[in-house]
């Protein structure tokens, strides 16, 4: 494949936890390897990117509320607000108090899209598309403001224009209100009107965007997750342990996993000696105090994803849980990719047809998250062949993903 030269607008890039972050990084790693050339610009808070083949521009937000955000995190971690920010303190006062009183007035708040983050973004893209020469122009990343940013600026300047859109930006449950769903339901028309190719990263997503819009230039990619190589220290307890990584919140809990586990408890399958659960991050419910009175279940704190990842082979099964709502139709989570590469079995509880197939098809196990029996009967199944289940492979490879990123 010959070498490229890309320019690539996300604003979460390099930060510890962030899944869209963690996204861009490995996706920026893939293109390098391939050969290509990365020109990256993303928010001012973003850990600059030290690949030799990679030049990172890191640009702050107008909005005040965004700048002292994005200010803040740099202080938590120690570094200063470059000086290059303060050249724009007056778009800051001309336009990001404009743009927070608008949408605050039109949306009842300023949400995640990091809107004035687009007009930065815009005017970088402009100068770097006027001295350089560039193949494609490329955005990802979960702040609607990069593609916003991107497909203008590369419109302009008629190049090819990819667009990677990790959620949805419009359907059910998307938006913080009606308002806000209206403005990303445009974008995302926008995006699809005048970009070279669209990429959503489920088949059902991108058929039901194919029917909406009536348009050829959308396809489903699976991104992968690129490898990273960890210390796997030999398994020094002799419980059967299942892990989740990341945040629970709202109906992507553990009610019904342990309720299956209690189940199995009742019946004599498994003895609550014999287990635990495990939730490496924060548990944001109102049913935490219940979830860490059991015996078995047990909460760590989050961990930077190379840590995260070795911890993963000190453990039997990892486990993915989806939604309960419609957002999982839709939806694959990024942890699938790094549970993926760590050749341990998966238990999916899963809300999506999509999502099911891709375990059955790697080897995994999955159970639909609302039915309590059928959780317990795959527990209990991974449970018996623990000792003689398979190192698991992966075919999903980010390299091959990431070449369909830049065929045009």
């Amino acid at each position: 494949m010959t070498s490229k030269n890309i320019l690539v607008v996300s604003y979460f890039a390099g930060i510890t936890g962030c899944c869209p972050a963690e996204w861009l990084d490995d996706k920026v790693d893939s293109l390098t390897k391939l050969g290509h050339k990365v020109t990256l610009i993303s928010g001012m808070s973003s850990a600059k990117n030290t690949n030799p083949n990679v030049k990172h521009y890191r640009i702050p937000s107008l909005s005040p509320t965004d700048f002292k955000t994005e200010s803040s995190e740099l202080k938590s971690t120690h570094r200063t607000i470059p000086v290059s920010a303060w050249l724009w303190s007056p778009l800051i006062l001309l336009i990001g108090y404009p743009i927070d009183w608008l949408l605050i007035a039109f949306t009842n708040g300023l949400g995640g899209g990091k809107i004035s983050w687009a007009v930065t973004s815009f005017l970088t893209s402009i100068w770097l598309l006027l001295t350089n020469r560039f193949d494609v122009v490329f955005s990802t990343g979960g702040a609607a403001s990069s593609h916003l940013s991107a497909v203008a600026a590369g419109t302009i300047f008629r190049k090819d224009i990819t667009v990677e859109l990790q959620d949805p930006l419009s359907g059910s449950g998307i938006g913080r209100n009606s308002r806000s769903a209206q403005l990303l339901a445009l974008l995302e028309r926008f995006i699809v009107k005048f970009s070279k190719k669209v990429i959503f990263v489920t088949e059902q997503a991108a058929t039901e965007a194919r029917e909406k819009y009536k348009s050829d230039n959308i396809i489903c990619v699976y991104p992968g997750a690129r490898k990273f190589e960890v210390s796997a220290p030999p398994i020094s307890h002799n419980k059967f342990r299942l892990l989740h990584l990341g945040t629970l919140y709202s109906n992507r809990n553990f009610n019904t996993l342990i309720a299956a586990l209690e189940l199995l408890i009742k019946n004599d399958k498994l003895k609550e000696s014999d287990i635990e659960l495990i939730n490496l991050g924060e548990i944001y419910s109102e049913y935490k105090e219940s979830y860490l009175k059991k015996s078995y279940v047990k909460q760590f704190p989050i961990r930077p994803r190379t840590e995260a990842i070795s911890f993963i082979q000190e453990n039997d099964v990892c486990v993915l849980i989806q939604h309960t709502d419609e957002r999982s139709a839709t939806t694959i989570p990024y942890k699938f990719y790094d549970y993926l590469n760590s050749s341990k079995p998966i238990l999916g509880l899963t809300n999506n047809k999509e999502l099911e197939a891709l375990l059955v098809s790697q080897g995994h196990f999955h159970a639909n998250i609302s039915n309590i029996e059928a959780i317990a009967n795959e527990v209990y199944s991974i449970y018996e062949q623990r000792n003689s289940l398979k190192t698991y492979t992966t075919t999903i490879n980010p390299l091959k993903q990431a070449e369909k990123i830049i065929e045009l």
